[in-house]
């Protein structure tokens, strides 16, 4: 509890480079207030600009100076700041975020929320189970999509609906003044990370191609992103599906 009466929550990131969990936490934040919630974005590297955005929104940003995956300094740290905080909540987003933020809420006493943003792809057998581990004995979890609920719980031989899905939100009001477009054939833009199955891009090709086939005018692509052997796996994905 703060000194105000709001609840504490603290946020756990892994880096505050900007990406789509960060982003997330950016537009979500802000309106915590109002609900009588203070929220407090710890990051297990060091500054980044989203620290930069979150502050200029007026949220609090800490972070812990990690210099790798292996330097345990920064959970340890992150315990000191919870001890010290008493937070109501930990709420951990992403892989590594989870698993270090499990140790240090247990070690503090805090609950964990344990937020899952994407499918987990390729990884070490090891990681599976560690961070099964730490979703197993989170107070909750989350995954912003039901395909994401569903490869959790497969690879934590967990039931799917010990998921909750929640998607991100939008705030429409952003695109409210856009122009109108200059054609009337869709364009369907992506920047990013392109791992193309963790990402949905398959999905989206496969769309494309079958809207196509019915002799419609599908839209047109633009994708940007890396790296660069993904981006290579996609534009022979888009190659084979005749899209070029």
């Amino acid at each position: 509890m703060s000194r105000s009466g709001e609840l504490s929550v603290c946020h756990l990131l892994v880096g505050l480079t900007r990406g789509g969990a960060e982003r997330l936490l950016v537009e979500v934040l802000p309106h915590l207030p109002a609900q009588g919630l203070r929220p407090t974005v710890l990051a297990l590297k060091d500054w980044g600009p989203v620290g930069e955005d979150l502050r200029a929104r007026g949220i609090e940003v800490d972070a812990l100076g990690g210099k790798g995956k292996g330097d345990p300094r920064p959970v340890l740290r992150l315990v000191s700041r919870l001890r010290r905080r008493r937070p109501v909540v930990l709420h951990a987003h992403l892989a590594r975020a989870v698993m270090a933020g499990w140790w240090a809420a247990r070690s503090a006493g805090v609950p964990l929320v344990a937020h899952f943003h994407s499918l987990a792809g390729e990884r070490p057998a090891w990681q599976d189970r560690l961070e099964g581990v730490a979703a197993r004995r989170a107070r909750a979890r989350v995954a912003v999509s039901a395909a994401v609920a569903s490869d959790r719980a497969q690879r934590f031989q967990l039931p799917v609906d010990a998921f909750q899905v929640i998607h991100n939100g939008i705030d429409t009001g952003r695109f409210a003044a856009l122009p109108e477009p200059a054609t009337e054939r869709p364009v369907f833009g992506f920047l990013g990370r392109l791992p193309v199955r963790e990402k949905g891009l398959d999905t989206l090709l496969e769309a494309v191609e079958r809207l196509k086939s019915t002799g419609a005018d599908g839209p047109a692509l633009e994708i940007a992103g890396g790296p660069p052997e993904a981006a290579a796996e996609l534009r022979r994905q888009v190659a084979r599906s005749g899209l070029e």
